[in-house]
């Protein structure tokens, strides 16, 4: 009698094989399902984007809409790209000037621009040993300031702290800023 081999195949072998081919199954259906989207009958891509019909409720109405291409498969738009400037925001709109002050609106932001000050040491006096000193700030003239004299102006108050008659120079205190300026100079700020 001839005696027959049995072949012992153990569970942990089938589990193996039963994945094995469930693997190579679901591949090839991937590869199939992707390579017939998108082609025409040669197998070259398409370009025109495939279309389906959607059954919508009980009612039995349907409707073909566009499927939406692969963004990968389209050309990329460089032409479309513009450089900006990192320290300008493009949410600004275009300023406009009224009075002392210019003010820029947008759709999310709102700019304020202090206007630019001006301070000009017009003239130095001597009368009755007293020594005064006339300014221009902003346009406006204040005459006669002597030491120690505070004034107020459009660019904040300004002290006179020496007058100088032979140098022709006056030191101010302006905020917390020492100024000395010689006859006919003039400062500016903004």
């Amino acid at each position: 009698m001839r005696q027959i081999a049995m072949c012992k195949i153990t569970m942990r072998e089938i589990l193996i094989t039963v994945t094995v081919v469930a693997a190579l199954g679901i591949g090839l259906a991937l590869v199939s399902g992707c390579g017939s989207q998108g082609s025409t009958s040669g197998g070259t891509p398409s370009s025109q984007p495939s279309s389906a019909v959607v059954v919508s409720g009980s009612t039995g109405v349907s409707a073909t809409d566009s499927l939406v291409t692969d963004p990968a498969k389209e050309e990329p738009v460089l032409d479309k790209f513009t450089s900006k400037d990192p320290f300008f925001d493009n949410n600004i709109g275009t300023a406009s000037t009224t009075g002392d002050s210019a003010s820029s609106t947008g759709s999310s932001s709102t700019l304020s621009v202090t206007p630019a000050h001006s301070m000009k040491l017009k003239q130095i006096n001597t009368a009755n040993g007293i020594s005064t000193a006339t300014f221009v700030v902003d346009g406006v003239t204040y005459s006669n300031e002597v030491i120690g004299k505070t004034f107020s102006t459009s660019w904040g108050q300004i002290v006179v702290l020496s007058i100088d008659t032979k140098a022709q120079t006056v030191t101010l205190l302006h905020g917390d800023s020492t100024v000395t300026m010689k006859k006919g100079q003039t400062s500016t700020s903004g």
